[in-house]
């Protein structure tokens, strides 16, 4: 048991020879256990909800990860738009996965929007080239509620990436993950063949747009689920624009990260399924989609 008469007071401070920062000495085991217990607590800030939200990296030191975000990505400078700083993943044959993850955003709401601008540029003469993309390569925008595990709703590849030195904007709609708090992901990947690579991110934002769900339906292939939520036993009806239909894949995972289903979308399993949250995952062409299912 922790005694609840320590306090910060009974560390002990020792100051260096010459003055400087002040280290403390912790003199027994309870206020070994009292420091770790603040520690935690202090930490509690970081998780910290905050919704809508923008990161433009100027204020961010270079060489960093920005603060609040987790992931090995880095802030640079010239690597922004302009010649300002950016978030960037030094992608090559040795470094061959990097990440960056937001703090924790949200509660999202129906009409929730990610926008963000990136660019892929040669390592070695930067910022002179646009870089293709080859087999492998990636750039991967991925969404956590329970910050084990991701689900990814735009995947960047060789199959829809152009080459070019100006920034591209993304829009995503995230409104299916609406009433959540959630954490995004942006994972880079090395696939192996070329030379190494940045890529680059700037002016990431989360916000509502009111035509968000209007503006999104090519986006979403024609998806619809309906209803939902839906009763288990009944389960929920899928449909798809006809050019998608065919060459659909639907995986379905449930709230734990497990995937349940994997097979094509002209066989729904919903009606399968007990009660719980799922999220299904459509992939055809060179799309990806998640969206939330909720069976009751």
């Amino acid at each position: 048991m922790i005694d609840s008469a320590i306090t910060i007071d009974s560390l002990h401070p020792l100051t260096p020879a010459g003055g400087g920062h002040r280290f403390f000495q912790l003199r027994g085991k309870r206020e070994k256990y009292f420091l770790i217990l603040f520690l935690l607590l202090s930490g509690l800030n970081a998780f910290t909800q905050v919704y809508p939200y923008q990161q433009g990296f100027q204020s961010e030191p270079a060489g960093s990860v920005p603060g609040g975000w987790g992931g090995d990505a880095l802030v640079y400078l010239n690597h922004g738009n302009n010649y300002s700083k950016a978030l960037a993943g030094k992608i090559n044959s040795i470094f061959t996965d990097q990440n960056a993850i937001t703090p924790l955003l949200g509660p999202l709401t129906a009409h929730s929007m990610l926008v963000f601008y990136y660019r892929v540029v040669d390592q070695y003469i930067y910022p002179s080239t646009g870089t293709t993309y080859y087999a492998g390569d990636s750039l991967n925008t991925q969404i956590t509620v329970n910050g084990a595990t991701y689900q990814t709703v735009l995947s960047i590849t060789d199959s829809n990436h152009t080459p070019n030195l100006n920034f591209k904007q993304q829009k995503v709609y995230i409104g299916q993950f609406a009433g959540d708090a959630v954490h995004i992901q942006f994972a880079f990947h090395f696939g192996g063949t070329g030379g190494g690579y940045y890529v680059d991110i700037d002016s990431m934002a989360v916000y509502d747009d009111p035509q968000a769900a209007i503006n999104n339906v090519e986006e979403d292939m024609g998806l619809k689920i309906y209803p939902n939520p839906c009763k288990a036993g009944n389960g929920c009806t899928l449909s798809l624009d006809n050019a998608y239909m065919a060459h659909s894949v639907l995986e379905v995972f449930d709230a734990l990260g497990k995937k349940v289903y994997t097979g094509a979308a002209l066989k729904s399993p919903l009606s399968d399924l007990g009660a719980g949250i799922y999220f299904l995952k459509l992939t055809s062409q060179d799309k990806t989609l998640t969206r939330k299912v909720v069976v009751q």
